[in-house]
């Protein structure tokens, strides 16, 4: 996991990447008609998302 050996910040781009990739991989095998923009979109939403979930994580206790 790359959250706690590294930033919030780090990991929300790393996310962020990882989100476009897919999206991408998946646009492209199943014929999608999304223009990179519309990634971009998706892709912002889930960084949004992402970072304020960082943050719970942060600061809920491990139960592992």
């Amino acid at each position: 996991m790359i959250l706690p050996q590294s930033s919030n910040l780090f990991a929300t781009a790393l996310d962020g990447v990882l989100v476009i990739l897919v999206i991408w991989f998946v646009s492209l095998s199943t014929d999608w008609t999304m223009s990179f923009g519309d990634i971009l979109i998706i892709t912002a939403l889930a960084g949004f998302f992402e970072y304020f979930f960082h943050m719970w994580l942060r600061r809920v206790p491990s139960r592992i």
